[in-house]
């Protein structure tokens, strides 16, 4: 007799810095998604994927629904992002603490278009010290839109995930599993670790280098022998000044950001990891 399966896809919406991001990997507990406090850090749609026995379940990290528009100098709607809510079957709206703003409402109008089960999530309550605004946010929130739930939530220390979770396991629908059991994202071995250098970059240097550099895999190999992964990298900087600013003081902000960057990578694959990274100057945009 065939078991019963579930499945469903599950969208995670919200607003820049509300913590996307930080829940994606806390549900997936792996660190695939790109995190930092920079803007539009998360520059595609991630998927992770958790098989628990007859449930399924692929969570999508998004960019966002919205962009800046600097030629018309207003946020306009990201309709790419948006085509990819039509597989959805559930919807996680993070919200950034108590402050619904403009860009909720838009988010929500959008949501609302696509008549898909959206569950409230009030992420960094472990910052809000008067608990009772919660409650008031909740009563708040319950007039907007008819939902499975509300839960406020914290992605950063880990507060009532594993509720959520269970929540989201009670609404999927009966199906058969989209990926095999082996899956924990769609993204290629390279791509994690690039997003995971891009970041480290990103955390270590703020604004003295661009969030949008590019980052390249020139070698990657594995040696079963001592079951070691090898790989070189190389950041892609525009002038001379950006590479001294990478490179540090002898070479202290590359070393910091290659170790941090190893850690990290030998935490996701769970193999020992010799990480070179080499910098090189963008010499065609030079010409």
């Amino acid at each position: 007799m065939l078991k019963k399966t579930y499945f469903g896809f599950i969208a995670i919406l919200g607003k820049t810095n509300s913590g996307k991001s930080t829940l994606f990997n806390k549900i997936l507990s792996k660190k695939i998604s790109i995190i930092s406090h920079k803007i539009n850090t998360t520059q595609k749609n991630i998927l992770g994927v958790i098989t628990d026995n007859n449930y399924q379940t692929v969570y999508i990290d998004t960019p966002g629904l919205y962009f800046f528009n600097k030629k018309k100098n207003k946020y306009k709607i990201n309709y790419q992002n948006e085509i990819s809510l039509y597989n959805i079957n559930i919807i996680l709206f993070v919200l950034d603490g108590i402050k619904w703003n403009l860009f909720d409402e838009i988010i929500l109008n959008k949501i609302k278009l696509f008549n898909i089960p959206v569950i409230f999530l009030i992420n960094k309550i472990d910052k809000i010290n008067k608990k009772s605004l919660i409650f008031n946010y909740i009563k708040y929130l319950k007039k907007k839109i008819n939902f499975l739930s509300i839960i406020p939530i914290s992605s950063k220390n880990g507060t009532n995930i594993n509720y959520l979770y269970k929540i989201i396991l009670k609404n999927l629908l009966k199906s058969s599993h989209y990926f095999p059991s082996y899956y924990f994202t769609s993204e290629s071995p390279r791509s994690i670790i690039n997003e995971t250098i891009r970041e480290n970059v990103i955390k270590n240097l703020n604004k003295e280098i661009p969030y949008n550099i590019k980052i390249e895999i020139n070698n990657f190999d594995y040696n079963k022998n001592i079951n070691m992964y090898f790989i070189e990298s190389i950041i892609i900087v525009k002038n001379v000044n950006q590479k001294k600013i990478l490179i540090g003081k002898n070479g202290s902000k590359i070393k910091k950001i290659s170790m941090n960057s190893r850690n990290i990578i030998e935490k996701i694959f769970n193999k020992k990891i010799f990480l070179k990274i080499l910098i090189k100057i963008n010499l065609i945009n030079k010409k």
